[in-house]
């Protein structure tokens, strides 16, 4: 638990530097959002081609929050937007990141609400908890920091950190969401868009992932101590980078915690055979 706890007060003083300067309403202070331009530095993409892509920021805290070791909630959200008139890319990127931060608002589940609104749900959670339990021992923390991590003519890749930690928990969670875009249709891209022999990457990974946990490990352990006794599959979560592709198994998604996340890089040449013919080449 001492573990836990100092990695959460890291977090919440790196909340709280990144904060700025905040204006105060009804006693809940608020950034609000504010978009920037985004510089994609990663990408084949000519500068024609590029997308106009925003940065949109939301901080938030809860009232009586003035240093990093008040007992308070603290939000701070970044992320990539798409403006509507980029089509339907925007409406899809939009709104897989709008549901990935949605998620984080507990006292309103399957409401579609705004990353505003989840902000002001987080925040508003965590002071009725504390209204109902003085004795909880730190805050509570969200905080999203996500990117665009590659562009060319036809596709656009997404990655989604996100830390959350809610006060009295065992332990903080970090997971990270990652998606790619058909930037024509907006789809985002499943495993049978891309593979063509997806038993062949199946095994890939398979082996790619023991040798991570043999990383991780000293025990003796097999792929049947993994997926909860469900079997093989592949994660969530990959993205299509400049040269290469990362897999990722979120914690708890194919094994206990203390595993971490399992992630898994491979270059575009040794999935070349895989894939099906010509589908991340540029138009």
């Amino acid at each position: 638990m001492t573990k836990y706890l100092s990695l959460l007060s890291l977090a919440l003083v790196t909340l709280w530097a990144c904060q700025g300067e905040s204006t105060s309403t009804n006693g809940e202070q608020t950034r609000g959002e504010t978009p920037t331009s985004y510089d994609n530095a990663d990408g084949a993409a000519t500068k024609a081609d590029r997308l106009p892509v925003e940065v949109k920021k939301i901080s938030k805290v809860s009232a009586d929050c003035q240093s990093p070791d008040d007992l308070c909630a603290r939000v701070e959200l970044q992320y990539p937007y798409l403006a509507p008139s980029v089509g339907p890319l925007a409406e899809s990127v939009n709104e897989y990141i709008r549901n990935a931060i949605a998620q984080y608002a507990e006292s309103t589940p399957g409401a579609k609400l705004s990353t505003e609104q989840v902000a002001d749900a987080f925040v508003k959670e965590f002071e009725t908890l504390l209204k109902n339990n003085r004795d909880i021992p730190s805050g509570s923390a969200l905080d999203v920091q996500g990117e665009i991590l590659y562009e060319n003519d036809r596709l656009l890749s997404i990655s989604l950190p996100i830390y959350s930690y809610v006060a009295g928990a065992a332990h903080p969670n970090a997971e990270t969401e990652l998606a790619s875009f058909d930037k024509k249709s907006g789809k985002k891209m499943a495993y049978e868009d891309l593979f063509a022999d997806r038993a062949a990457l199946e095994t890939t990974i398979q082996e790619q992932f023991m040798q991570v946990i043999k990383g991780k490990t000293q025990e003796a352990l097999t792929l049947d101590d993994f997926f909860w006794g469900e079997g093989f599959s592949l994660p969530k979560n990959f993205v299509v980078k400049k040269d290469s592709m990362l897999f990722l198994y979120n914690p708890y998604e194919a094994a206990a915690y203390v595993f971490g996340d399992i992630s898994i890089e491979l270059p575009l040449e040794d999935l070349q055979k895989m894939l099906k013919p010509g589908i991340l080449s540029s138009n």
